[in-house]
C-alpha cells in the first residue's frame, strides 16, 4: 500500500495551524471578554458609590444646611425677644423710678409750701 506523504503532512499542518488558530482565537475571545466584563462591573460600582457619595452629601449638606438655619433663627429669635424683654424692664423701671422721684419731690414741696405758709401767716 502506498502512503501518500504530501497529504499527510498537508492535513498534520492544517490540523496542527486550526488547533493552535483555534486556541488563540478562544484565548483572546475569553481574555477581551473578562476585560471588558471587569471593567463594566469595575465603572458600574465606582459610579454607584459615586452616587452613593454624593446623594449622602447632598443629604447631609442639606441637613446641615437646615439645622443651622433653624439654629440662628432661633437664635435671633430670642436675642430679639430678650432683648424687648430687657427694654421694657427699665423702661417700666425707669418710669417708676421718675414717677417716685417726683412724686417724692412733690410731695415735700407742697409740704414746705404749706408750712412756711401756714407759719408765716399764722
Amino acid at each position: 500500500m502506498h502512503i501518500n506523504y504530501y497529504y499527510y503532512y498537508y492535513y498534520y499542518y492544517y490540523y496542527y495551524y486550526y488547533c493552535y488558530f483555534y486556541y488563540y482565537y478562544y484565548y483572546y475571545y475569553y481574555y477581551y471578554y473578562y476585560y471588558y466584563y471587569y471593567y463594566y462591573y469595575y465603572y458600574y460600582y465606582y459610579y454607584y458609590y459615586l452616587y452613593y457619595y454624593y446623594y449622602y452629601f447632598y443629604y447631609y449638606y442639606y441637613y446641615y444646611y437646615y439645622y443651622y438655619y433653624y439654629y440662628y433663627y432661633y437664635y435671633y429669635y430670642y436675642y430679639y425677644y430678650y432683648y424687648y424683654y430687657y427694654y421694657y424692664y427699665y423702661y417700666f423701671y425707669y418710669y417708676y423710678y421718675y414717677y417716685y422721684y417726683y412724686y417724692y419731690y412733690y410731695y415735700y414741696y407742697y409740704y414746705y409750701y404749706y408750712y412756711y405758709y401756714y407759719n408765716y401767716y399764722f
